[in-house]
């Protein structure tokens, strides 16, 4: 089943870890507008760059997992990064946090990368009285 298979699978009935209520991420050009085409790696890299200098954010987001879902607006908490991972199909030890940022860093790269640097709906938490 492909990655996004096992998220439209979890977000249809199919289960998550349920560890979090539902969040709403900050609006930004990453996490906004229609579904774009792939872009290459150093496209995406242009991209995150733009964006934190934007913010006047100095983040090691090619390192750091919490630091790229920062720069994206999102919850970085445990919990969350726990929750996308199952979401992206993480079948490692969720207790080998360092194994599990790393998977999770390169994964959330190459999602981000397949939909053109943007965040696909199926990843935006969506807040409990439905609104994105």
């Amino acid at each position: 089943m492909s990655i996004l298979a096992r998220i439209q699978h979890l977000f249809t009935g199919g289960g998550s870890l349920g560890i979090v209520a539902p969040i709403t991420p900050a609006p930004n050009a990453l996490t906004g507008g229609e579904r774009a085409g792939a872009c290459t790696r150093e496209e995406l890299e242009a991209l995150l760059d733009s964006r934190a200098a934007a913010l006047g954010l100095t983040t090691d987001w090619r390192d750091s997992a919490q630091e790229l879902l920062h720069l994206l607006g999102l919850d970085d908490s445990l919990a969350r990064r726990w929750q996308l991972a199952e979401t992206l199909g993480y079948e490692g030890n969720f207790a080998e946090i360092t194994h599990l940022n790393r998977w999770l860093h390169c994964a959330l790269l190459e999602v981000l990368a397949e939909h053109g640097g943007r965040l696909p709906e199926s990843l935006r938490p969506v807040d409990p009285a439905g609104q994105q």
